[in-house]
């Protein structure tokens, strides 16, 4: 499980998958902030840190991959937090590298939970 407390930032423009996700991360004890579309998810990385985005890759006005480009590239508080690909697309081929995992929809509860504490565990350090 991911730890309570995290803070996750859900970005789709289905209100229906934002609800599922909510309902599901709550339950854990994760906080949800949620982004209509991914202008509204560069701005929320702009302004609020979270731990990690969970992204869908189309939607209108600016598609996943776009959007998670610019929170990289804008240095806001959430630049370096995890970004989680979030689409049915997820299976039909290699995820671009900006993301830092990837669930597929339709979502399942236990996808979406290993998903993202694989995303927010730290790194193994490298030995020589």
């Amino acid at each position: 499980m991911p730890p309570p407390g995290r803070r996750v930032l859900v970005v789709d423009d289905n209100a229906g998958n934002r609800e599922l996700v909510r309902s599901v991360l709550e339950a854990v004890g994760v906080v949800v902030a949620e982004a209509v579309d991914g202008e509204d998810g560069v701005a929320a990385a702009r302004a609020t840190a979270y731990d990690a985005i969970l992204m869908d890759l189309r939607m209108p006005r600016l598609d996943g991959v776009a959007a998670a480009l610019r929170i990289r590239a804008e240095s806001g508080p959430s630049a370096k937090a995890p970004i989680i690909a979030f689409s049915a697309d997820v299976r039909a081929g290699p995820l671009d590298p900006v993301f830092d995992g990837a669930t597929p929809k339709p979502l399942t509860v236990m996808s979406l939970l290993s998903t993202l504490v694989e995303a927010l565990e730290p790194p193994e350090p490298v030995t020589t």
